[in-house]
């Protein structure tokens, strides 16, 4: 790679040695969440609400 000052030898120099961050479910759901526009977030609770009506409301003679 021409000028960009990278070693073109087969070594690799390791600077730093951290653990790799595991993000839990419950912070990629709110990376998420906080990624969405308000109305696609509002959506997406409604379509969950409706979707816990059904399975609540399955078990109910009519």
């Amino acid at each position: 790679m021409a000028g960009t000052g990278a070693k073109t030898s087969s070594t690799v120099e390791i600077v730093n040695i951290t653990p790799r961050r595991r993000w839990s479910v419950g912070e990629k759901v709110r990376l998420i969440e906080a990624s969405m526009p308000q109305v696609s977030q509002f959506l997406w609770w409604h379509e969950r609400m409706a979707l816990l009506r059904i399975c609540f409301t399955a078990g109910e003679s009519r």
